[in-house]
């Protein structure tokens, strides 16, 4: 009896010290099936996203992985994709679909990796300090700023995060809609035109150089910047006002274009902007991208007219 009676004590002791350590996992992953962490990643040269986001685009491109470790070996042809992730502003309970164009898919993976070199390039704000260790902290302190959109920072360990889950269909389709990677031009993430924009900026010891920003704006997917930081590097005999080169816009908005083409509220802007040249073509140096006057040959296709 008193050997039944202390088997059963340890039973019981067992059941106690489980229910504890099912608290303790529930209290390190607050979600449930239908969430998960998109987390920082400054060491992923792509944003990556797995098995739970909604997959809205196949691309024909793959890319071969490999991680930080060779003998783990590597991960062939990973898909190219655009997804969408579902975000619940916790301030105004509104639905935010996030789209992150240019990422790689992987299907087994239960959480997303964002690139912050990719993010910051679509002109989305990070800043990964945590509130903990920031002197008068505020909302934009260890936060995501993307158009309108302010996304507090959580931490998991030592991994900035917050928390995402797949859009419904009714959702994506009605939910007001922000990219934070751009669809094109085409990322690649290994070139050597980042380090030299950096090299621009700091000096032989290590110092920073000032007064040279508007190289770097050259090179900026803003197109104000880039008119801004074009007209002040360059001497005019008669130089055109900023403000009316900045105003040559179509008088449709990118907010009834966003709604009638179901493509995010940047991407209309975008997309505005490069029809108020009659087409495009690129500068092959010095090794940027961007809008400039060209034939007449391409005025036979169907534009957005002024």
């Amino acid at each position: 009896m008193n050997k039944i009676a202390l088997d059963d004590r340890r039973d019981i002791q067992s059941m106690d010290l489980m229910e504890a350590l099912e608290g303790m996992d529930a209290l390190d992953n607050p979600f449930d099936d239908d969430w998960f962490r998109v987390e920082l990643d400054s060491h992923a040269d792509t944003c990556c996203v797995g098995m739970d986001v909604l997959i809205v685009n196949k691309t024909n491109r793959s890319v071969k992985v490999t991680p930080f470790l060779k003998s783990l070996g590597t991960v062939t042809k990973v898909p190219i994709v655009t997804a969408a992730i579902a975000y619940d502003d916790p301030k105004s309970g509104q639905v935010y679909i996030l789209i992150l164009h240019q990422a790689l898919h992987f299907e087994e993976m239960d959480h997303c990796l964002l690139c912050p070199m990719q993010l910051r390039l679509n002109d989305v704000t990070l800043n990964e300090r945590p509130k903990f260790i920031t002197t008068l902290p505020s909302d934009h302190d260890h936060a995501i700023q993307a158009e309108e959109l302010l996304i507090p920072l959580e931490l998991h360990g030592v991994t900035s995060y917050f928390p995402g889950r797949r859009p419904t269909p009714t959702e994506y389709d009605t939910c007001p809609r922000i990219e934070l990677t751009y669809p094109d031009p085409e990322w690649m993430p290994h070139d050597v035109q980042y380090s030299e924009e950096e090299a621009r900026f700091v000096h032989s010891d290590g110092s920073a150089r000032p007064g040279d920003r508007a190289l770097s704006d050259m090179t900026s997917h803003n197109e104000d910047r880039f008119i801004q930081a074009l007209l002040s590097s360059v001497t005019l005999d008669d130089p055109v006002p900023i403000a009316a080169v900045a105003s040559a816009r179509v008088s449709l908005s990118a907010e009834n274009l966003s709604r009638i083409w179901g493509i995010g509220l940047l991407a209309a802007k975008r997309t505005i902007e490069a029809t108020t040249q009659k087409a495009v073509s690129t500068v092959a140096f010095p090794n940027v991208e961007r809008r400039w006057p060209t034939g007449d040959r391409a005025l036979r296709y169907r534009r957005l007219h002024h």
